[in-house]
């Protein structure tokens, strides 16, 4: 260790001593052996003995990375292939660090970009690409934080409205619920006033009818003209056939017909000069078109509200962030089908239901189920689970891609949206970013 002059001139000797060991006890710490992985630096103290399989053997420390397997736990090969359970920590600086099995140590094949798997193998060079795949890596996640960020700019701008849907909603509803509950006591009354201006006209239009049938009689003999009518029809075939029509009586029943018309056609006409009957008749069917007026009106705002309620009970997400695509439909082409997502409606091949809306999945948040699709043959409905991932393009609000079967009947999607993203997804990137050399 060399010393400026300086420093052996300025500094006493105890405190040039704790600077000396301050420097040996720092290099005894980042020297670590090969392949262990820092967040286990603790356990190998370069020259102390090593401890194994949670404190029950300790080995002198020659026997760390020596090609011999002593630990059950395989912690004191972190270096060689020796251990089959053991694990080979690549640093590479410059792009991502990685874990291997000890298997693929000195294996002949370069498996950290460092090359630090190989080392020690004497029939294999592993250069050091580190540096180049880091700068290919960097470049790509760069693109993909620059789309986050767009990303997150887009939901900022539709969060407010995506937080204030279900204050509007519950408040349209509200007031809805109101105006029905009017519209309900109003329906009470017209059927009240309807009732009454029904019985007004019916009880008016007996009495005329009663005092018309007295000025206007029936034709005498018609009563018994047609008892002798019906005489005949209940005869006999043979009886029937003995006589000859009887022309006098066809031509009695032709008088009395044509004089009950002409009475008939009287009393219309003077129920249709009655102006009383035809006020009555007249505040009947407006008090009828009220009442159906009233009841369509409440029918329509309980359909409403009940679609209102619908909305309220989606589960659009946390904040309602999937709100600005819940009406959105996706597709794309792919084995000669065309693939449709309407959010929170259905997943359709063609014409194909592959499935309706039906729940968030409790255990992994991002994964949609629409169930209940139309049935295969010989087989269940069909059902699809479309998992929402993180994605922009700059333009589009949503794609959907990755199409598979699983198992049969049985559809996975993928739906990449700008409003899946979140501040994790950025931080997560930029925490990937290989830190450059």
């Amino acid at each position: 260790l060399l010393l400026s002059p300086s420093l052996t001139m300025t500094t006493s000797f105890p405190s040039l001593l704790l600077a000396v060991s301050l420097a040996l006890l720092l290099v005894a710490v980042t020297a670590l052996p090969a392949g262990v992985h820092p967040e286990n630096s603790s356990q190998y103290e370069t020259g102390a003995p090593f401890s194994c399989d949670g404190g029950k053997v300790t080995l002198p420390w020659s026997n760390v990375n020596d090609d011999y397997c002593d630990c059950a736990d395989g912690t004191d090969e972190p270096g060689t292939a020796a251990c089959a359970n053991g694990n080979f920590y690549c640093a590479n600086a410059g792009f991502s660090p990685t874990t291997l099995p000890s298997s693929r140590v000195s294996d002949g094949v370069c498996d950290c970009c460092d090359g630090s798997d190989e080392a020690e193998n004497s029939r294999v060079t592993c250069p050091n690409t580190c540096a180049t795949e880091g700068a290919a890596a960097r470049e790509k996640i760069l693109v993909q934080i620059a789309q986050v960020e767009k990303a997150l700019l887009v939901v900022e701008e539709s969060a407010l409205a995506s937080k204030m849907h279900s204050t509007e909603t519950e408040q349209k509803k509200t007031a809805l619920e109101t105006e029905s509950a009017a519209l309900a006591l109003e329906i009470v009354e017209a059927e009240t006033a309807h009732t009454s201006a029904e019985a007004a006209y019916e009880q008016y239009e007996e009495e005329l009818d009663a005092i018309l049938n007295e000025q206007f009689p029936e034709p005498e003999g018609l009563d018994e003209v047609e008892q002798g009518e019906e005489s005949e029809e209940a005869g006999t075939d043979e009886e029937s056939n003995e006589g000859n029509e009887d022309t006098d009586a066809q031509e009695e029943l032709s008088e009395l017909d044509a004089l009950r018309q002409t009475r008939e056609e009287a009393i219309s006409s003077a129920r249709d000069a009655d102006s009383k009957l035809q006020t009555l008749k007249q505040e009947k069917e407006e008090a009828l078109k009220s009442l159906s007026t009233l009841r369509s009106s409440k029918s329509s705002k309980d359909n409403e509200i009940s679609k209102l309620q619908s909305d309220l009970d989606l589960n659009l997400g946390e904040g309602n962030r999937y709100l600005p695509i819940s009406k959105e439909k996706f597709s794309y082409e792919h084995g000669g089908y065309t693939y449709a997502l309407s959010v929170f409606d259905s997943v359709k091949q063609g014409r194909t239901n592959m499935g309706k809306w039906s729940n968030w999945d409790e255990e992994k948040p991002s994964v949609m189920h629409y169930t209940n699709g139309q049935k295969c043959w010989g087989g269940p409905n069909r059902s699809c689970d479309v998992t929402v991932a993180c994605g922009y393009d700059g333009e589009a609000l949503g794609t959907i891609s990755n199409i598979k079967e699983p198992s049969k009947c049985f559809y996975t999607l993928l739906l990449t949206t700008p409003f899946a993203c979140t501040p994790k997804h950025l931080q997560q990137l930029k925490d990937s970013l290989p830190k450059p050399v």
